[in-house]
């Protein structure tokens, strides 16, 4: 059945993007409302509206999560395409022959089409603005932070399938206004997409200098040390580790890749572990009255798993609050205070009580992360009934990103 083509093009003067967005959608939804109600079909049913009109089950699946959208912007995100909506028309023009109804709905997709344009530019940049609308979602920022892990891959040429970070606190035995600190760090998966090059893996530094009575002093998790590789843990490491080049620099020991085999047959676990005996405050002060604990994403990485274990009598487990820092600082400088900060991203961990029954909590990303944990309190000597557990996970975390918690420090006694 013939219908009308409209030859007017749309201009949209300057305005926000939530308001185009909300008007334009609006009209676009309730003409294919009334042209579904003009042929009788059923947006909730939309296998069936595919079957009798000869439409893509993808295509009606996508008109139907539009109609039943709460919001025009969520809608947005499943507004078919020009081509799309030319073979609804086309179809639906042989169910009846009300023309008005197919130029309405031309004309408001043309109209939807005009304000991407405007405010984004296309369709591919329009996903990456719907992508980090949600702020309370832990979805949000996921297709753009693939993007970022899949482009940082091939660029850098490295990438691991799970960054791990563990963290243990506890008073100290012979002074408890200070902190015994013990972390893991590791790598799951840590694989080269390049052969050549060298890229930091972890960064050892020294804590407490500046604390009178706190020790400087790093010893190994692991008495059984490896040569040339200080501080591994070659229980939880593969056997056949990749090129380690261990570096001194003022600010501590890095450890870097080296070169070596692409791909699977390349591909390794790697942890170290670190033990540092009184060497933090527990207690706030004038210069110091929060905490902070997390790894720094240095390696391009499909997640990251971060467990903090505190001792029952510190009494920071319920006042956590979850922390992305993506702007370069000065090591040891703490993160801003204010979550609005420059460089401090909104994006969803996923924070998670480790205590009581664990039925229901996904399984760690690392296949040993249960084991390791549990050879770390038997290493340390402490009982795990007497420690709070949180657990913080993230989807693709960004490169170059400190992804952890950070917590107020208990006043001092009286």
């Amino acid at each position: 059945m013939m219908t009308s083509q409209s030859t007017e093009r749309f201009v949209l003067p300057i305005a926000s993007f939530e308001s185009d967005c909300d008007r334009t959608v609006r009209e676009l939804c309730e003409a294919v409302q009334a042209l579904y109600s003009e042929i009788e079909a059923d947006a909730e049913m939309p296998q069936e509206v595919s079957r009798r009109f000869g439409l893509n089950k993808n295509l009606t699946w996508k008109i139907g999560r539009m109609l039943s959208a709460g919001d025009p912007v969520e809608a947005l995100a499943h507004v078919p395409g020009r081509a799309a909506i030319s073979i609804l028309l086309k179809a639906a023009g042989e169910h009846t022959s009300d023309a008005r109804l197919l130029d309405r709905v031309r004309d408001a997709s043309e109209r939807v089409d005009a304000m991407v344009q405007s405010h984004v530019g296309d369709r591919a940049t329009l996903d990456l603005v719907l992508d980090g609308r949600d702020v309370l979602s832990r979805e949000r920022l996921e297709l753009s932070r693939r993007y970022l892990f899949l482009g940082a891959s091939g660029v850098w040429g490295v990438q691991a399938r799970t960054r791990v970070f563990v963290a243990l606190l506890a008073p100290a035995e012979h002074d408890p206004s200070l902190l015994d600190i013990t972390t893991v760090n590791g790598y799951h998966g840590l694989r080269r997409l390049q052969s050549r090059g060298k890229w930091p893996l972890f960064r050892l530094t020294s804590w407490g200098k500046s604390i009178e009575g706190a020790s400087s002093a790093v010893t190994p998790l692991d008495p059984t040390q490896v040569p040339g590789v200080p501080h591994l843990l070659s229980r939880f490491s593969s056997q056949e580790l990749p090129a380690l080049e261990i570096r001194a620099s003022p600010s501590g020991t890095d450890y870097l890749l080296g070169p070596g085999p692409v791909g699977n047959f390349g591909s390794a676990d790697v942890f170290m572990g670190q033990r540092w005996p009184s060497t933090s405050n527990r207690f706030a002060s004038n210069l110091e009255r929060t905490g902070e604990f997390g790894p720094g994403i240095s390696v391009p990485s499909e997640s990251v798993l971060f467990d903090l274990y505190m001792h029952e009598s510190l009494g920071y487990a319920d006042r956590l609050e979850t922390l992305v820092y993506g702007y370069p600082r000065r090591l040891g400088e703490p993160t801003p205070l204010e979550l609005d900060a420059p460089g401090m991203l909104r994006l969803p961990g996923e924070l998670t009580s480790l205590d009581g029954d664990l039925e229901g909590i996904e399984p760690p990303a690392f296949p040993a992360h249960d084991e390791l944990v549990a050879w770390c309190f038997e290493r340390l000597g402490w009982d795990r009934g007497h420690f709070c557990g949180r657990r913080l996970t993230m989807k693709y975390p960004p490169l170059g990103a400190s992804v952890g918690v950070r917590f107020p420090l208990e006043d001092p006694p009286r």
